[in-house]
C-alpha cells in the first residue's frame, strides 16, 4: 500500500513521522511530506518541490492514501478538485497536529480508510472517528466486503441500494460459488444460499429477495433478479502459443475460452507462461490489453510443480517441459506454499493454448480491523 503523508507545520511533522513510523511495514511504503522544511524533522520528511495543489493532483492519481496532518478544512479544499469516483479515488484520512483524533474522510470501505484511520489511531494513540453508516450499526458492508476480499464490483449503483436495503432492514440475499469459499457466519443482514442453488429464473425463485449479491467467477450468471456481482480476483490464465502467432487471434481465442469456460475476463489477476515467451508480442499485446501482470518461469520450474498435467511430447521437446500452460497457471496461483487449484485443463487452437488455475484462498465476511473494533 502506497501513503503518502502532507503535513504543514513543525508539530505538525513530528506526528506525520510518528505516524510513519506506526504503519511502516512490508505491505505499507509510506512517505512524509511538508510544504516547507522542519527545523526538527530529519531527512525522512520530503519537501514538496512544487505548487501544494499539483502536488496533490499528481498523488491522488498515484497513492493508494494520502493522510494528513491538520485541518479537516485544509484537506478538503485540497482533494476537493481531484474527488472523481470511490472506485478509483485514494483513501483520505485527517489526523490533528495534536494526534488525538484519525477522521475517516473519503473512500471508507473501497479504499479502507476507515480500516486506515482505525489503525494509525491504534499506532500513535488517537481515536479513530469512522461515520459510515454501516461502521456506526456495525451492519454488513457490501464495498469493505468486495474490498477485503479482492473483488470488482460490477455496479456501484446496485452496491447503494443493497448498503441502503442493508441499513433499512429490507431483505438482500447472498449466493457464493463453491469455489470460493468464505469462513465464519452469514451476516444476520443477509439471506445466504447453499452451495448447489440454482441460477435465478422468472419462474421458481419467487421466495429469494429481488436484491442480491452474488460472488462467482462469472458475472453473467446472477442469482436474484437485481444481482449485485461480485467478482474476485483470484484466478491465473496459463498461457502458450506458437511464434508470432497473430495477435488479435490470440486475443480472440483466449476471450472464447474465457466465455466457454465461464470465467469473466475481471476474474483474471495475472496471466503466467514459460520464459521462452516473456517476449512474445501476441501474449503481451493481451497482457497490455487487459492491463494484467504477466509472470514466466523457467522450464525447471515448471516441471517441479506438483499435479497431473496433459503432456505433449512435442512441447517437451521444444520448450524443456511437458506442458507450460497448465504448470504455469498453477504455479502462478500457489499462494503461502499452497499451490493453485487447476479448474480449467489445457485447451489448444491453432498453435495457441490456455488453462486456469484458482489461488487458494479463504474469504472473509469481515476484515480484522472491523472485527477488533
Amino acid at each position: 500500500m502506497r501513503i503518502s503523508c502532507i503535513c504543514f507545520t513543525e508539530k505538525g511533522a513530528q506526528t506525520a513521522l510518528m505516524i510513519r513510523h506506526a504503519l511502516d511495514d512490508t505491505s505499507t511504503d509510506i512517505d512524509v511530506w511538508t510544504e516547507r522544511k522542519s527545523k526538527t524533522a530529519d531527512e525522512e520528511v520530503h519537501v514538496v518541490s512544487k505548487n501544494i495543489h499539483a502536488w496533490m493532483a499528481d498523488h491522488f492519481l498515484t497513492d493508494d492514501a494520502i493522510i494528513f496532518v491538520g485541518a479537516v478544512g485544509i484537506a478538503v479544499r485540497l482533494i476537493a478538485p481531484q474527488i472523481q469516483s470511490k472506485t478509483t479515488d485514494p483513501a483520505i484520512v485527517v489526523v490533528d497536529e495534536g494526534g488525538r483524533w484519525a477522521i475517516s474522510l473519503l473512500s471508507g470501505h473501497l479504499d479502507r480508510a476507515n480500516d486506515l484511520a482505525r489503525r494509525t489511531a491504534a499506532g500513535i494513540g488517537a481515536e479513530a472517528i469512522v461515520t459510515t453508516a454501516a461502521d456506526l450499526h456495525a451492519a454488513f458492508a457490501v464495498d469493505e466486503f468486495a474490498k477485503e476480499n479482492n473483488c470488482v464490483v460490477g455496479s456501484m449503483e446496485l452496491a447503494k441500494e443493497v448498503s441502503s436495503a442493508v441499513l433499512g432492514g429490507r431483505p438482500v440475499g447472498f449466493y457464493a460459488d463453491p469455489l470460493l469459499p468464505i469462513d465464519g457466519t452469514c451476516p444476520e443482514e443477509l439471506t445466504c444460499y447453499p452451495p448447489g442453488t440454482e441460477p435465478y429464473t422468472e419462474e421458481g425463485c419467487e421466495d429469494r429477495p429481488v436484491l442480491g449479491i452474488t460472488m462467482s467467477l462469472n458475472s453473467q450468471v446472477p442469482y436474484f433478479q437485481s444481482n449485485l456481482s461480485l467478482v474476485p480476483k483470484a484466478v491465473v490464465l496459463g498461457v502458450g502459443c506458437r511464434r508470432g502467432v497473430d495477435a488479435e487471434e490470440m486475443e480472440r481465442f483466449l476471450f472464447n475460452f474465457l466465455d466457454v469456460a465461464g470465467v469473466s475476463i475481471e476474474a483474471i489477476c495475472k496471466v503466467a507462461s514459460v520464459d521462452l515467451k516473456a517476449q512474445e508480442p501476441a501474449i503481451r499485446y493481451f497482457c497490455e490489453r487487459q492491463t494484467l501482470p504477466l509472470e514466466t518461469y523457467t522450464a525447471s520450474q515448471l516441471i517441479r510443480v506438483p499435479g497431473k498435467f496433459s503432456t505433449s511430447s512435442f512441447v517437451e521437446k521444444t520448450i524443456g517441459v511437458d506442458n507450460a500452460c497448465e504448470r504455469a497457471a498453477v504455479l502462478g496461483a500457489m499462494d503461502r506454499e499452497l499451490p493453485g487449484k487447476l479448474i480449467v485443463e489445457k485447451k489448444a487452437y491453432n498453435g495457441m493454448t490456455a488453462a486456469l488455475a484458482l489461488v487458494p484462498r479463504l474469504y472473509h465476511w469481515k476484515s480484522s480491523v472491523f472485527q477488533t473494533r
